[in-house]
């Protein structure tokens, strides 16, 4: 129970810092994002946030869209642009939610042991918290309509 609950700590301690990262690069790189007046600033910008998942999802739909017109006018083809951005965002969103399974079962676990029930109730609210998070985080990607 006591490696249970120094793991459980280790990977919430982990997470705060990768979602304290993430926030704070989504937010410089949405700034940016609004104020920029060409994609190569973009892509500028989204190597130096590299936290962000949204700088992420960008950086690969700025790849498939360099590839289809060689950087110069409008996309061939709007449907591998949306595809990089669906298949981006949920290997952004599974980055974040990474080790996040162990806690869960940890957590469904503990309140077998009467002296856990603590930890149970602060590994929920801390499991809601992050959903919470990779909503504010990267909401759009998973509004892409699925094909």
């Amino acid at each position: 129970m006591l490696a249970a609950s120094i793991y459980s700590w280790t990977v919430i301690l982990g997470k705060i810092s990768t979602f304290r990262k993430a926030t704070r690069d989504s937010r410089k790189f949405v700034r940016a994002f609004r104020k920029a007046t060409k994609l190569q600033e973009i892509a500028t910008l989204a190597t130096e946030c590299a936290a962000s998942p949204l700088a992420q999802v960008f950086e690969d739909v700025y790849e498939t869209y360099k590839r289809q017109t060689g950087g110069v006018g409008p996309p061939r083809s709007i449907v591998p642009l949306e595809r990089t951005a669906q298949t981006s965002g949920n290997n952004a969103v599974n980055s974040l939610e990474r080790r996040m399974t162990w806690l869960a079962t940890i957590a469904s676990t503990s309140p077998l042991s009467a002296s856990s029930e603590p930890s149970w109730a602060l590994s929920m609210r801390f499991t809601d918290w992050v959903q919470q998070v990779l909503e504010r985080c990267v909401p759009w990607p998973r509004a892409l309509p699925r094909r």
